[in-house]
Protein backbone atom coordinates (compact mmCIF):
# COMPACT_ATOMS: atom_id res chain seq x y z
CA UNK A 1 0.00 0.00 0.00
CA UNK A 2 1.09 3.62 -0.62
CA UNK A 3 2.58 5.67 1.73
CA UNK A 4 -0.23 8.12 1.29
CA UNK A 5 -2.68 5.92 0.93
CA UNK A 6 -1.86 4.75 4.11
CA UNK A 7 -1.99 8.28 5.47
CA UNK A 8 -5.14 8.94 4.53
CA UNK A 9 -6.73 5.64 5.66
CA UNK A 10 -5.04 6.69 9.23
CA UNK A 11 -6.21 10.20 8.96
CA UNK A 12 -9.76 8.77 8.78
CA UNK A 13 -9.51 6.31 11.76
CA UNK A 14 -8.40 9.00 14.05
CA UNK A 15 -11.34 11.45 12.80
CA UNK A 16 -13.76 8.12 14.00
CA UNK A 17 -11.57 7.87 17.89
CA UNK A 18 -11.90 11.63 18.39
CA UNK A 19 -15.66 11.71 17.23
CA UNK A 20 -16.60 8.48 19.58
CA UNK A 21 -14.22 10.03 22.31
CA UNK A 22 -16.67 13.31 22.36
CA UNK A 23 -19.58 11.91 21.81
CA UNK A 24 -22.24 13.13 24.56
CA UNK A 25 -23.65 10.70 27.08
CA UNK A 26 -27.06 10.40 26.62
CA UNK A 27 -28.31 8.46 29.30
CA UNK A 28 -28.00 8.43 33.53
CA UNK A 29 -24.68 6.48 34.60
CA UNK A 30 -25.35 5.38 38.00
CA UNK A 31 -21.72 3.27 38.34
CA UNK A 32 -18.62 4.65 37.16
CA UNK A 33 -15.00 2.83 37.71
CA UNK A 34 -11.93 5.20 36.96
CA UNK A 35 -8.59 4.09 36.73
CA UNK A 36 -5.42 5.16 35.01
CA UNK A 37 -3.84 2.49 33.15
CA UNK A 38 0.25 2.42 31.47
CA UNK A 39 0.48 1.55 27.43
CA UNK A 40 3.71 1.24 25.30
CA UNK A 41 3.76 3.64 22.42
CA UNK A 42 6.47 3.27 19.61
CA UNK A 43 6.87 6.96 18.27
CA UNK A 44 9.61 8.46 16.14
CA UNK A 45 11.38 4.30 16.49
CA UNK A 46 11.30 4.94 20.27
CA UNK A 47 8.92 2.64 22.76
CA UNK A 48 7.20 5.22 25.85
CA UNK A 49 5.12 4.62 28.29
CA UNK A 50 1.92 6.66 28.29
CA UNK A 51 -0.46 6.94 31.22
CA UNK A 52 -4.36 6.74 30.11
CA UNK A 53 -7.15 7.85 31.99
CA UNK A 54 -9.95 5.20 31.75
CA UNK A 55 -13.96 5.93 32.53
CA UNK A 56 -16.35 3.00 32.24
CA UNK A 57 -20.15 3.66 33.06
CA UNK A 58 -23.08 1.12 33.82
CA UNK A 59 -25.83 2.60 32.53
CA UNK A 60 -29.95 2.55 33.38
CA UNK A 61 -30.14 0.05 31.00
CA UNK A 62 -27.79 -2.15 33.24
CA UNK A 63 -24.75 -2.39 30.21
CA UNK A 64 -21.49 -1.11 30.85
CA UNK A 65 -19.85 1.40 28.45
CA UNK A 66 -16.60 3.15 27.84
CA UNK A 67 -17.46 6.92 28.68
CA UNK A 68 -14.15 8.87 28.77
CA UNK A 69 -10.63 7.65 27.54
CA UNK A 70 -7.81 10.58 27.92
CA UNK A 71 -4.55 10.18 26.99
CA UNK A 72 -1.28 12.22 27.98
CA UNK A 73 -2.00 12.93 31.77
CA UNK A 74 -0.77 11.66 34.93
CA UNK A 75 -2.90 10.20 37.81
CA UNK A 76 -2.56 13.60 39.78
CA UNK A 77 -5.49 15.78 40.97
CA UNK A 78 -5.02 18.03 37.67
CA UNK A 79 -5.40 15.51 36.18
CA UNK A 80 -8.35 13.70 37.29
CA UNK A 81 -9.95 17.79 37.40
CA UNK A 82 -9.66 18.13 33.91
CA UNK A 83 -10.57 14.26 33.16
CA UNK A 84 -14.33 14.49 35.36
CA UNK A 85 -14.56 18.06 33.98
CA UNK A 86 -14.78 16.65 30.32
CA UNK A 87 -16.81 14.18 31.75
CA UNK A 88 -19.46 16.58 32.89
CA UNK A 89 -19.40 18.39 29.93
CA UNK A 90 -20.56 15.96 27.40
CA UNK A 91 -23.31 15.07 29.92
CA UNK A 92 -22.38 12.90 32.87
CA UNK A 93 -25.39 12.56 35.59
CA UNK A 94 -26.89 10.46 38.15
CA UNK A 95 -24.22 9.02 39.31
CA UNK A 96 -24.49 7.66 42.76
CA UNK A 97 -20.89 5.74 42.75
CA UNK A 98 -17.53 5.84 41.69
CA UNK A 99 -15.21 2.97 41.95
CA UNK A 100 -11.59 3.45 42.12
CA UNK A 101 -7.86 3.04 43.61
CA UNK A 102 -6.55 5.14 46.24
CA UNK A 103 -5.53 8.07 44.04
CA UNK A 104 -4.50 11.41 46.10
CA UNK A 105 -6.81 13.30 43.36
CA UNK A 106 -9.40 10.88 42.56
CA UNK A 107 -11.31 10.82 46.03
CA UNK A 108 -11.04 14.64 46.43
CA UNK A 109 -11.90 15.45 42.71
CA UNK A 110 -14.62 13.11 43.17
CA UNK A 111 -16.13 15.28 46.33
CA UNK A 112 -15.89 18.33 44.98
CA UNK A 113 -16.99 17.92 41.08
CA UNK A 114 -19.67 14.98 41.88
CA UNK A 115 -20.85 15.93 45.57
CA UNK A 116 -23.74 13.32 45.17
CA UNK A 117 -21.81 10.27 44.48
CA UNK A 118 -19.98 8.31 46.94
CA UNK A 119 -16.58 6.74 46.32
CA UNK A 120 -16.11 3.08 47.10
CA UNK A 121 -12.06 1.89 47.35
CA UNK A 122 -11.51 -0.71 44.60
CA UNK A 123 -11.19 -4.03 46.90
CA UNK A 124 -8.70 -5.80 44.56
CA UNK A 125 -6.19 -2.91 45.06
CA UNK A 126 -6.69 -3.09 48.57
CA UNK A 127 -6.24 -5.99 49.36
CA UNK A 128 -3.08 -5.96 47.49
CA UNK A 129 -1.75 -3.52 49.78
CA UNK A 130 -2.37 -4.79 52.90
CA UNK A 131 -0.59 -8.03 51.40
CA UNK A 132 2.52 -5.92 50.53
CA UNK A 133 3.25 -5.47 54.34
CA UNK A 134 2.70 -8.94 55.36
CA UNK A 135 5.72 -11.56 55.21
CA UNK A 136 4.90 -14.67 53.24
CA UNK A 137 4.64 -16.91 55.86
CA UNK A 138 1.75 -14.67 56.68
CA UNK A 139 0.65 -14.32 53.41
CA UNK A 140 -1.81 -17.25 53.28
CA UNK A 141 -3.61 -16.75 56.65
CA UNK A 142 -3.95 -13.08 55.90
CA UNK A 143 -5.37 -13.56 52.59
CA UNK A 144 -8.09 -15.91 53.72
CA UNK A 145 -8.67 -13.47 56.99
CA UNK A 146 -8.91 -10.53 54.00
CA UNK A 147 -11.57 -12.60 52.22
CA UNK A 148 -13.57 -12.74 54.89
CA UNK A 149 -14.30 -9.44 55.74
CA UNK A 150 -15.84 -9.06 52.46
CA UNK A 151 -17.64 -12.26 52.95
CA UNK A 152 -19.66 -10.19 55.47
CA UNK A 153 -23.67 -9.49 54.50
CA UNK A 154 -23.59 -6.00 56.43
CA UNK A 155 -21.21 -3.39 56.51
CA UNK A 156 -21.33 -3.20 60.59
CA UNK A 157 -20.30 -6.76 60.34
CA UNK A 158 -17.51 -6.37 58.07
CA UNK A 159 -16.08 -3.09 60.09
CA UNK A 160 -16.32 -5.86 63.31
CA UNK A 161 -14.56 -8.61 61.70
CA UNK A 162 -11.76 -6.38 60.56
CA UNK A 163 -10.95 -4.84 63.91
CA UNK A 164 -10.99 -8.21 64.60
CA UNK A 165 -8.46 -9.40 61.97
CA UNK A 166 -6.45 -5.89 62.86
CA UNK A 167 -6.26 -6.76 66.62
CA UNK A 168 -4.90 -10.55 65.27
CA UNK A 169 -2.36 -9.03 63.18
CA UNK A 170 -1.11 -6.48 66.19
CA UNK A 171 -0.83 -10.02 67.84
CA UNK A 172 1.05 -11.41 65.19
CA UNK A 173 3.96 -7.94 64.96
CA UNK A 174 2.42 -7.18 61.86
CA UNK A 175 2.01 -3.51 62.88
CA UNK A 176 1.87 -2.03 59.28
CA UNK A 177 -0.62 -4.12 57.31
CA UNK A 178 -2.77 -3.59 60.77
CA UNK A 179 -2.32 0.29 59.93
CA UNK A 180 -3.29 -0.13 56.81
CA UNK A 181 -6.34 -2.11 57.39
CA UNK A 182 -7.67 0.23 60.16
CA UNK A 183 -6.88 3.09 57.37
CA UNK A 184 -8.91 2.06 54.48
CA UNK A 185 -11.72 -0.63 55.45
CA UNK A 186 -14.13 2.32 55.90
CA UNK A 187 -13.84 3.74 51.83
CA UNK A 188 -13.91 -0.40 50.62
CA UNK A 189 -17.42 -1.50 52.48
CA UNK A 190 -18.74 1.62 50.58
CA UNK A 191 -20.88 -0.99 48.78
CA UNK A 192 -22.41 -3.02 51.64
CA UNK A 193 -24.58 0.32 52.62
CA UNK A 194 -28.19 -0.17 52.53
CA UNK A 195 -28.46 2.34 49.52
CA UNK A 196 -27.14 -0.25 46.46
CA UNK A 197 -28.66 -3.15 45.92
CA UNK A 198 -27.62 -6.88 47.22
CA UNK A 199 -27.03 -8.41 43.71
CA UNK A 200 -25.19 -5.19 42.34
CA UNK A 201 -22.65 -5.55 45.48
CA UNK A 202 -19.96 -8.31 43.70
CA UNK A 203 -20.08 -6.15 40.86
CA UNK A 204 -19.26 -2.46 42.37
CA UNK A 205 -16.92 -3.50 44.78
CA UNK A 206 -13.98 -3.49 42.32
CA UNK A 207 -12.65 -2.18 39.18
CA UNK A 208 -10.53 -4.61 37.61
CA UNK A 209 -12.55 -4.65 34.86
CA UNK A 210 -10.48 -2.28 33.72
CA UNK A 211 -7.75 -4.22 33.25
CA UNK A 212 -9.38 -5.88 30.69
CA UNK A 213 -8.95 -2.73 28.02
CA UNK A 214 -5.58 -3.19 28.13
CA UNK A 215 -3.65 -5.23 25.30
CA UNK A 216 -2.12 -8.46 26.26
CA UNK A 217 1.16 -9.39 24.82
CA UNK A 218 0.06 -12.77 24.61
CA UNK A 219 -1.96 -14.44 22.62
CA UNK A 220 -5.53 -15.00 23.65
CA UNK A 221 -6.94 -18.74 24.09
CA UNK A 222 -9.15 -18.88 21.04
CA UNK A 223 -11.53 -21.48 23.16
CA UNK A 224 -11.72 -19.12 26.02
CA UNK A 225 -15.12 -17.57 26.57
CA UNK A 226 -16.82 -21.30 25.16
CA UNK A 227 -16.94 -24.19 27.07
CA UNK A 228 -17.57 -27.53 24.93
CA UNK A 229 -19.89 -29.81 25.46
CA UNK A 230 -18.23 -33.36 26.92
CA UNK A 231 -19.23 -35.33 22.99
CA UNK A 232 -17.47 -31.74 21.23
CA UNK A 233 -14.36 -32.75 23.58
CA UNK A 234 -14.00 -35.89 23.16
CA UNK A 235 -14.78 -35.91 18.66
CA UNK A 236 -11.95 -33.10 18.99
CA UNK A 237 -9.69 -35.34 20.58
CA UNK A 238 -10.01 -38.42 18.77
CA UNK A 239 -9.61 -35.92 15.47
CA UNK A 240 -6.01 -35.28 16.83
CA UNK A 241 -4.92 -38.66 17.09
CA UNK A 242 -7.38 -40.58 14.68
CA UNK A 243 -4.77 -43.90 14.11
CA UNK A 244 -4.75 -44.20 17.85
CA UNK A 245 -8.92 -43.93 18.95
CA UNK A 246 -10.46 -44.60 15.50
CA UNK A 247 -8.02 -47.19 13.36
CA UNK A 248 -7.16 -50.50 14.18
CA UNK A 249 -3.91 -51.55 14.66
CA UNK A 250 -3.33 -53.94 11.65
CA UNK A 251 -1.16 -56.99 12.51
CA UNK A 252 -0.54 -56.02 16.16
CA UNK A 253 2.57 -58.04 17.90
CA UNK A 254 2.05 -60.89 19.49
CA UNK A 255 4.26 -62.91 21.69
CA UNK A 256 5.83 -65.50 20.24
CA UNK A 257 4.37 -68.46 22.12
CA UNK A 258 0.88 -67.35 21.04
CA UNK A 259 -0.25 -69.31 17.17
CA UNK A 260 -1.44 -67.95 14.42
CA UNK A 261 -5.07 -67.18 14.53
CA UNK A 262 -7.05 -69.40 12.20
CA UNK A 263 -10.45 -68.71 11.18
CA UNK A 264 -13.24 -70.26 13.63
CA UNK A 265 -16.99 -70.31 14.36
CA UNK A 266 -18.24 -69.34 17.95
CA UNK A 267 -15.57 -70.00 20.77
CA UNK A 268 -14.14 -72.48 19.02
CA UNK A 269 -10.27 -71.85 19.19
CA UNK A 270 -7.51 -74.08 17.29
CA UNK A 271 -4.51 -74.35 20.14
CA UNK A 272 -0.67 -75.76 20.59
CA UNK A 273 -1.75 -79.46 21.36
CA UNK A 274 -4.65 -81.22 19.02
CA UNK A 275 -5.32 -83.38 22.41
CA UNK A 276 -7.35 -81.46 24.55
CA UNK A 277 -6.33 -83.81 27.78
CA UNK A 278 -2.98 -82.33 27.50
CA UNK A 279 -3.45 -79.23 29.04
CA UNK A 280 -4.57 -81.13 32.18
CA UNK A 281 -1.21 -81.48 34.29
CA UNK A 282 -1.05 -83.28 37.45
CA UNK A 283 -1.17 -80.75 40.71
CA UNK A 284 2.44 -79.67 41.45
CA UNK A 285 3.55 -80.12 38.01
CA UNK A 286 5.01 -77.32 35.87
CA UNK A 287 3.12 -75.94 33.61
CA UNK A 288 4.81 -73.56 30.50
CA UNK A 289 1.10 -73.02 29.43
CA UNK A 290 -0.31 -71.80 32.81
CA UNK A 291 3.25 -69.66 33.25
CA UNK A 292 3.42 -68.03 30.02
CA UNK A 293 -0.43 -67.00 30.55
CA UNK A 294 0.37 -65.53 33.96
CA UNK A 295 3.73 -63.46 32.42
CA UNK A 296 1.75 -62.23 29.63
CA UNK A 297 -1.62 -60.70 31.71
CA UNK A 298 1.02 -59.34 34.13
CA UNK A 299 2.94 -57.09 31.22
CA UNK A 300 0.08 -56.52 28.66
CA UNK A 301 -2.89 -56.39 31.57
CA UNK A 302 -6.47 -57.33 31.00
CA UNK A 303 -7.21 -54.38 28.88
CA UNK A 304 -4.48 -54.76 26.06
CA UNK A 305 -5.39 -58.46 26.00
CA UNK A 306 -8.93 -57.54 25.29
CA UNK A 307 -7.64 -55.28 22.68
CA UNK A 308 -5.55 -58.01 20.98
CA UNK A 309 -8.98 -60.34 21.57
CA UNK A 310 -11.18 -57.47 19.54
CA UNK A 311 -8.75 -57.17 16.44
CA UNK A 312 -8.22 -60.96 16.52
CA UNK A 313 -12.13 -60.83 16.36
CA UNK A 314 -12.17 -63.88 19.40
CA UNK A 315 -13.77 -64.22 22.56
CA UNK A 316 -11.23 -62.56 25.69
CA UNK A 317 -11.51 -65.99 27.07
CA UNK A 318 -11.03 -67.92 24.26
CA UNK A 319 -7.81 -65.78 23.85
CA UNK A 320 -6.44 -66.71 27.39
CA UNK A 321 -6.86 -70.15 26.56
CA UNK A 322 -3.98 -69.79 23.50
CA UNK A 323 -1.64 -68.82 26.69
Amino acid sequence: MPSQTLSDQLKKVYAGIDQWRTRPLTQAYPYVFMDGVWHKRSRGGAVENVSILVAIGVGVDGRREVIGVAEGMKEDSTSWQNFITSLIARGLRGVRLVVGDRCAGLVSTVGELLPQARYQRCMVHFMRNVLAKVPPRHTRWAADALKAIFASETRQAALEKAESIATQMDARKLKEAAKCLREGIGETTTYLLDDYPVEHRRRIRTNNMIRATQPRNTPQDPRRGSVPRRQERTHAHHCENPLRHRQPVVDPPLPGHVPTPRHHTGSELTTHTGNKNQSAQEPGHYSPRRECKTTCVRMWGKTGLQRHAEILGLNFYALLRCY
